[in-house]
């Protein structure tokens, strides 16, 4: 099976199952849970995902998110793709209140009492999903809007504030030197088709960086679509000391 397709139905897959994923990676949940100063399962995986951003980066977001699967499948209905703009900062500020609150919270509780990993689900998932669900189609509404006005991945690129754990994690990884996945470029190769640039579901000018031979961009979600879409061999999706 061909990387790409792969990709998109690992995606389409997580938002399906999105009603059942969110109890396990909902933002929400961590600071509800920190109230009672108790690490819930949705805690673990960010604390997981973190971790695993030291060398992977942002391929959560690219491979596995269930909303960045919603806004893929919507994002077929259009061609507008996000561009460099002040609202890139949006999700800095989001995360500063929300990381914020959940250290607040966990104060307030005295300190961390527990860990939890069935918190909220006491009488099972069967109970909330009907909320759940709910919630999830909400979400792909206004994702479905958000895209229609601002472009593809618009939340992954100007709104999520879990994917700045994400891009420190991957910075830190820069930083000690731990081989990681990204982009490798290969200028000499690049005939400046923008076949790449096209292909990034956020709106990178891919082809500039690899003509600078400087891929790194915060923005990268490590799907690899734009190393998939070169038939010049000017990018490889795979590890390196440095990117």
């Amino acid at each position: 099976m061909k990387r790409e397709n792969l990709r998109r139905i690992i995606l389409s897959t997580t938002a399906i199952f999105m009603p059942i994923l969110m109890f396990f990676m909902s933002p929400i949940i961590i600071v509800m849970a920190a109230g009672e100063g108790t690490i819930a399962a949705c805690t673990l995986t960010f604390l997981i995902l973190f971790i695993l951003s030291l060398v992977i980066g942002r391929f959560w977001c690219g491979w596995i998110c269930p909303c960045g699967g919603m806004q893929d499948i919507i994002g077929m209905g259009f061609e507008k793709k996000t561009k460099k703009s002040p609202l890139d900062y949006l999700k800095y500020i989001f995360f500063i209140f929300w990381f914020g609150a959940i250290v607040l919270f966990f104060a307030t509780a005295g300190g961390i009492h527990s860990i939890n990993v069935l918190y909220n689900l006491d009488n099972g998932i069967g109970g909330l999903y009907p909320a759940m669900l709910y919630l999830s189609w909400a979400m792909f509404a206004a994702l479905f809007v958000l895209t229609a006005i601002l472009g593809s991945r618009t939340f992954c690129r100007y709104l999520c504030p879990m994917c700045v754990f994400f891009i420190i994690g991957r910075k830190i990884g820069k930083v000690c030197k731990i081989p990681q996945l990204g982009l490798i470029p290969n200028a000499g190769n690049c005939i400046g088709c923008n076949r790449c640039t096209r292909s990034c579901p956020m709106g990178i000018e891919v082809s500039k960086m690899v003509r600078s031979g400087d891929t790194y961009d915060s923005n990268c979600i490590n799907c690899g679509a734009c190393s998939y879409n070169c038939k010049k061999g000017a990018l490889r999706y795979g590890f390196k000391g440095k990117i």
